[in-house]
């Protein structure tokens, strides 16, 4: 799928109802389907993205995408990217484009 179909089908879930009135499955198709939209966009990035955030990206494609990744490779990606801000000491407060990326993909 792609952005705008994904934009979509979440609205059109949301349409049903509130929140708490979605089925789980319902409710998990719109968490999964959100991941990928957020995994789309994270790809139109216009900079280099650091290591740490690439990865992260490419971990969150495997997973949301091919349904291949497990949640361990996501919490993995998730603690390098951290790590990355942390060496900067950019983890509470970013300075950079690099950081504000990284920040992104730990979304």
């Amino acid at each position: 799928m792609n952005a705008k179909d994904l934009t979509k089908s979440i609205i059109s879930i949301g349409d049903l109802g509130l929140v708490s009135e979605l089925s789980i499955a319902e409710s998990r198709l719109v968490f999964e389907q959100a991941n990928q939209l957020m995994t789309l966009c994270l790809e139109q990035i216009p900079i280099q993205l650091p290591n740490s955030a690439s990865v992260g990206v490419q971990v969150a494609r495997k997973y949301w995408f091919e349904k291949l990744g497990t949640s361990d490779e996501l919490e993995s990606a998730l603690m390098s990217c951290l790590y990355s801000l942390e060496k900067d000491m950019a983890d509470v407060q970013p300075q950079t484009r690099e950081h504000f990326a990284i920040r992104a993909v730990m979304c």
